[in-house]
């Protein structure tokens, strides 16, 4: 009897003891629910093993179960129609099976079929998208939600590809996931330039499924990346703000006719940059620079982006470094490198994702994109990185936005030109007093973002860091080598660990601001970044620069003008290699339409050697190349500047590689066609791989 009983006993407790096993593994099981369409019922792929959903079962593994409930057709708006029968995804079985499934995690692509009814019914697909949303996140387990760009995969050649309601869908459905706090993923990225994975142009092979659940299982992961709250506590926020086009026409620089309060406030409570420099004064190149660490004629970028210049490799960008720490990375405005996924596969939020040259784009969308990756960051727990590049103040000089900003307008209709242009005529003045104007914007514009910082109490946390990417487009400054070109506005502000209210007077460039973010991050520093971090100038004793290199080949090939710069704390050389006119000059006059008569012929047509003193001739009327008193001085930097070349591999340190450059821009037949995949061959010549 006894015996009996102990087996009796035995087994009931084996019974509990697996019973128990089975109820705890059921429980912590992460229920993933595919809604979507046709792309993630798996239209395209002869074996549906091989759709998305079933593939991202396989990459996450046992402690998932990811349900397919995708079908052909499926719609957003509830008044989609084909035939006679709805599409709306909210009516549909798959939506029912969807909810009765409780899903932990719920990842929509919905989006894409409602590009047919969108002209008739596209008032309604912001309601229609939060009420179908909403029917998820009100289940009683409270599931995440992930949503993805539904639109990435279209590639040119399909109906759909240059259909307007293209950017209209991803616009709301972006806004729907920023007003509901709902995660998103960009698959545009991942699929650029492999237009093979989608053989009808719209539905990706099996392959194709592959990347998509490679880029939703990193999503679905992303709450419990390896970068833990312990691993991060400490590490600063970083802002990091770019203008464009602008000198130091701000007021804590001088400049009395602006009305920048909130870059007066950063400088007074941090460190103002007296002597800051680009490597090069042209938007892409600029960018180039400072992303990487490294000078253009190191990483190969040495002309615009939209010219078809580009990285002669895949360099690791400052998105990249941060992300890899842990970082939620935000960038907003333009990327404006080629190619763009160096940058864009590293970026977690996207915003305003042009140039917004017209400011179609108010100042308000920016400072809202912002708040975006603010709060992603603390929902996340992570310190950011926020890359803000704003449009202001880059030609058209729009003095008074449609949005109607700024708020505060600089005095009168026309402004006296600066200094180092050297010419002064009525629309000059206009555009003088439009340029300021975009300052005073710009201006506005930092100050909400700043707002925002407060409000969410991340202000004390966070390294704050702001240039523009080159000095004013107008004739003697961008695309040059003379002080309006490459010395630029930069102002950090950290009270934690920079001092405030300094007024730097060192040589600094913008490739020191890479090394002072991952400094301030806690990141090694790589040794082939050609920066020093900002923070070791607060050493009196520490290393300084004792030159500034520059460089502008005017930056495509119908802007051309090749030029070397090197200066010390007093004087400048500038290397002219090529007797040919400078179209770059003629171009800044003409978008000026100043006169011939007005144009300074050493700028049109410059010597082999410019030679200026900084201190008595800041901006550099008077050539002393020739003068026989500053021979020595002339020497010492024609040195430096070839030392340099060679530290740092310049391929224009040999002639034939100069002819070789400017055989090319003059032959068009030698150019990369438009909306190919062609690179100058210069890169193949200068950079083997």
């Amino acid at each position: 009897m006894n015996r009996a009983l102990t087996f009796l006993s035995l087994l009931a407790t084996t019974f509990m003891s697996c019973h128990t096993t089975a109820a705890e593994k059921q429980a912590t099981v992460v229920r993933v629910a595919c809604i979507g369409d046709s792309i993630t019922f798996g239209n395209g792929i002869k074996d549906r093993t091989m759709a998305y959903p079933a593939q991202l079962q396989q990459l996450l593994g046992d402690g998932y179960e990811v349900q397919n409930f995708g079908n052909s057709g499926r719609s957003i708006l509830k008044k989609s129609m084909r035939g006679s029968e709805q599409r709306g995804f909210i009516f549909m079985k798959e939506h029912v099976d969807a909810l009765a499934f409780k899903p932990d995690i719920v990842v929509s692509n919905l989006g894409i079929n409602d590009l047919m009814d969108f002209d008739k019914f596209g008032d309604d697909f912001i309601a229609d998208y939060v009420e179908l949303l909403r029917a998820y996140q009100e289940l009683d387990n409270r599931p995440r939600l992930i949503v993805w760009t539904p639109l990435a995969p279209l590639f040119e050649g399909h109906n759909f590809h240059n259909d307007p309601n293209i950017d209209r869908i991803n616009a709301a459905i972006s806004r729907v996931a920023s007003e509901m706090q709902i995660e998103s993923i960009d698959l545009a990225k991942p699929f650029r330039g492999k237009a093979n994975l989608f053989p009808d142009k719209i539905h990706p092979n099996a392959a194709g499924a592959t990347v998509i659940a490679e880029q939703v299982a990193k999503a679905v992961r992303h709450k419990d990346a390896p970068a833990s709250k312990r691993a991060l506590t400490g590490r600063p926020n970083v802002l990091f703000i770019v203008s464009e086009d602008n000198s130091e026409q701000i007021g804590c620089y001088g400049e009395k006719r602006v009305h920048t309060p909130h870059l007066d406030s950063l400088a007074a409570s941090g460190v103002r940059y007296e002597r800051a420099y680009v490597p090069y004064s042209v938007c892409s190149p600029s960018r180039a620079a400072f992303l990487t660490g490294l000078y253009t004629r190191q990483n190969g970028h040495i002309g615009l982006a939209t010219h078809r210049f580009a990285f002669y490799k895949n360099f690791k960008t400052m998105p990249a470094y941060l992300q890899e720490a842990g970082y939620y990375t935000g960038f907003i405005g333009k990327t404006h490198v080629n190619p763009e996924r160096l940058v864009e596969d590293y970026i977690d939020f996207r915003g305003v994702a042009h140039a917004n040259f017209s400011n179609t784009h108010s100042i308000e969308d920016y400072a809202k994109e912002a708040r975006t990756i603010f709060e992603n960051a603390i929902a996340e727990e992570k310190p950011f990185l926020a890359i803000i590049n704003y449009s202001d103040a880059h030609r058209k000089f729009i003095g008074t936005s449609k949005a109607g900003y700024p708020t505060v307008n600089v005095e009168g209709t026309e402004a006296e030109p600066l200094p180092w242009i050297g010419v002064d005529t009525p629309r000059l003045r206009q555009e003088m007093r439009n340029y300021l104007n975009c300052m005073n914007r710009l201006d506005e514009g930092i100050g909400l973002v700043l707002n925002d910082l407060e409000k969410l109490k991340l202000r004390d946390n966070t390294l704050i860091i702001y240039i523009a990417d080159h000095g004013g487009d107008f004739p003697r400054g961008k695309t040059t080598c003379y002080e309006g070109g490459v010395k630029v506005p930069m102002i950090v502000n950290y009270p934690k660990t920079f001092p405030e209210g300094k007024a730097e007077s060192s040589l600094v460039s913008t490739l020191d601001i890479l090394p002072t973010m991952l400094q301030a991050a806690g990141i090694e520093i790589p040794k082939e970044l050609m920066g020093w971090p900002l923070q070791t100038l607060q050493d009196p004793d520490g290393p300084r620069r004792n030159y500034i290199h520059t460089f502008n080949t005017g930056s495509s090939a119908n802007i051309l003008h090749l030029t070397f710069g090197v200066c010390d704390e007093r004087y400048k050389l500038i290397y002219n290699p090529v007797r040919a006119t400078n179209t770059a000059a003629i171009s800044r006059y003409a978008n000026t339409a100043i006169p011939e008569a007005l144009w300074d012929p050493g700028y049109i047509d410059p010597p082999e050697y410019e030679l200026y003193d900084l201190e008595t001739d800041p901006y550099e009327f008077t050539n002393l190349a020739n003068h026989p008193d500053f021979r020595s001085v002339g020497e010492e930097l024609i040195l430096a500047m070839k030392e340099f070349q060679e530290e740092i591999d310049d391929p224009f340190l040999d002639p034939k590689n100069i002819q070789f450059y400017m055989e090319e821009m003059r032959d068009p037949s030698r150019h990369p066609k438009k909306r190919s995949r062609e690179i100058w061959s210069h890169l193949k010549e200068f950079y083997p791989r």
